[in-house]
């Protein structure tokens, strides 16, 4: 998303001489100050915030107001938000909301209304074959082998290591199911996708998010759990770590 600047090296901080260990980027009304155009926080230090510094020289990086937010893209998507199918719009929705806190892309439940929002340009879908199965747990990747095959791996590794006893390691087990994928595999790994946001479009979800979606956000988590991983699948999905139970 937007990243607070420094000012430039030869700006004078204002409010005296303001020592440099004690300048901050912003503080959580950071919002309200670039819909209002300049610092509105009265609390004391405010005067070491960098935004604030922004600010008074006219550079704004979040909301409506942002230096390069542009109206009629927003509107323009807005647009399309509006028209969506009721259940693509829940979708996106409990994307957005996912996003909005935890701003990284997330291990999703594959559904065709996630199909329609990536056919429409609001979010990218990508398959990662991997690092799926990096997430999943031991248990589920042995189900996925077969006798023979589990024998031919623990040969192979050591014959590589010159270890008689060792055992294939998760690592050897997942090249080989990558390269060797059967239908279960297949089916398995198809039932999640990463989802993202397009970089040029992040800015305005953010504001979908505060127009339309802030104020009811808690009627949301159900079915934002619902799209997310269970831990007897993956053991991790993002940045807020394990998945749901």
């Amino acid at each position: 998303m937007d990243n607070i600047q420094i000012s430039d090296e030869n700006t004078t901080p204002s409010e005296g001489n303001t020592n440099r260990d004690d300048l901050f980027g912003c503080c959580y009304r950071y919002r309200e100050c670039s819909d209002a155009g300049k610092c509105i926080s009265e609390t004391e230090g405010s005067e070491n915030c960098i935004y604030r510094k922004n600010l008074e020289q006219g550079i704004i990086f979040y909301g409506k107001n942002a230096n390069d937010f542009d109206m009629a893209t927003y509107n323009s998507l807005l647009e399309k938000y509006n028209s969506l199918d009721s259940a693509v719009q829940r979708e996106l929705d409990c994307a957005i909301l996912y996003f909005v806190k935890y701003r990284t892309p997330v291990l999703w439940y594959f559904s065709n209304e996630a199909a329609a929002l990536q056919e429409l340009g609001f979010c990218n879908l990508n398959i990662f074959p991997a690092r799926i199965l990096e997430l999943c747990h031991n248990n589920v990747l042995n189900k996925f082998l077969d006798t023979d095959t589990k024998k031919m791996l623990n040969k192979l590794c050591q014959e590589r290591t010159g270890n008689g006893r060792i055992k294939a390691k998760k690592a050897d087990i997942i090249e080989w199911l990558v390269h060797n994928p059967t239908p279960e595999v297949e089916e398995y790994i198809n039932k999640f996708v990463y989802l993202s946001f397009p970089s040029n479009i992040t800015r305005y979800i953010f504001e979908i998010y505060y127009d339309f979606l802030k104020e009811k956000a808690d009627t949301y988590t159900d079915d934002v759990l619902k799209r997310l991983p269970m831990e007897n699948e993956v053991s991790f999905i993002g940045r807020e770590g394990k998945a749901r139970k």
